[in-house]
Order: structure tokens, then sequence, then C-alpha cells
């Protein structure tokens, strides 16, 4: 998935900030919880859509210093 099609799953502009990201995820996953919605198939793949799109936005949102995000191994230090 694009960068963009992130930002949109979250609900947020593609110059966000990481705090942005957070709280968009934070109040998406309070209301998509499987536990929250049990027994609701579409819950459970908006949930894992949402999950995905932070994990991906929140390791990108430092890109500017790829130490921050990769591992000192995959630096060559």
């Amino acid at each position: 998935m694009s960068k963009r099609k992130h930002c949109e799953t979250l609900g947020i502009d593609q110059s966000h900030t990481v705090e942005e990201v957070r709280k968009a995820y934070l109040k998406l996953a309070r209301k998509w919880h499987p536990d929250k919605n049990k027994g609701a198939e579409e819950a459970s793949e908006k949930f894992k859509n949402i999950s995905a799109a932070y994990d991906f936005l929140s390791s990108t949102s430092h890109s500017d210093n790829p130490s921050q995000t990769t591992p000192a191994s995959y630096n060559g230090e």
C-alpha cells in the first residue's frame, strides 16, 4: 500500500506529524478493535488495516534519520 492510502486509512493529511498519526490510530483502534466489536468480521478487517497503516506511517515518519528506524546491523555499523 502507498503512503497516500495509509494516510487515507487513518484519515490524516500526507503532511502529517508523528503526533497526528498516533492520535488518529488510537481513535480508530478503539472504535474498530475486535474485542469491542465481537463477531463483526468488518471490524476485524478494518482494525488490521488501521494497524498496518500505523505501522507503516510510524516507521516512515522518521525517514529523515534512517538510523532511528533501521537496526545498526543494516547501517553497516
